[in-house]
């Protein structure tokens, strides 16, 4: 590793499938949320989620976007003791939100969230029970 163009070559190499490809692990397979108690379903094939308290995230990319008025979720604000559940689909939807052309996918909002893995990832060591843990 020697090169620096020779080593950019090999990140991009290996993140091509990553961005643009079905590289980005389905979270909605492998994990149960329950928000205030209820067991809520995640969209199928987001990549990511995020549990967040304040209205920005990231340098101050606005996650939660304008909501619809409809909507019954609430902007998230600092003061509101709630929890907010939002996902991404992987890196360049998350490139997108950073850039101010999307928003997050609005899950769901809580004073607790639980996630627990249904079953752990292929490729563990060992296999073993899902990990639960609460915020």
């Amino acid at each position: 590793f020697k090169n620096r163009t020779i080593n950019k070559l090999w990140y991009a190499y290996y993140a091509f499938p990553k961005i643009f490809g079905s590289g980005v692990w389905d979270v909605s397979r492998g994990i149960k949320v329950k928000v205030d108690g209820r067991e809520v379903e995640l969209p199928a094939g987001i990549g990511a989620f995020l549990v967040i308290n304040i209205p920005s995230y990231s340098g101050g990319t606005d996650l939660w976007g304008k909501a619809p008025s409809a909507s019954p979720l609430k902007k998230p604000a600092t003061d509101d003791q709630m929890l907010e559940l939002v996902g991404t689909y992987g890196p360049l939807y998350q490139g997108t939100i950073m850039a101010g052309m999307r928003h997050a996918i609005r899950i769901a909002q809580g004073k607790t969230i639980e996630v627990e893995t249904k079953h752990p990832r292929e490729g563990g060591p060992q296999p073993r029970k899902g990990a639960c843990f609460q915020v």
